[in-house]
């Protein structure tokens, strides 16, 4: 079963036409310190650097 898993061809990304506008939104390092001032200790935050999705597209 594992030879035929790694004999089929591996599927490629269609070509997509799109350009992401630049980030003018605030630093991750303020969005660290927003994070401290309102969100209570208790909450759990999965990740120490915050994700930073601020734009996406279909």
């Amino acid at each position: 079963m594992t030879n035929k898993i790694l004999r089929q061809e591996i599927p490629s990304i269609p070509p997509y036409n799109y350009q992401p506008t630049p980030y003018l939104g605030i630093s991750k390092q303020e969005v660290i310190e927003l994070r401290k001032q309102y969100i209570n200790p208790v909450v759990a935050t999965y990740y120490q650097q915050p994700i930073m999705i601020v734009e996406g597209s279909r």
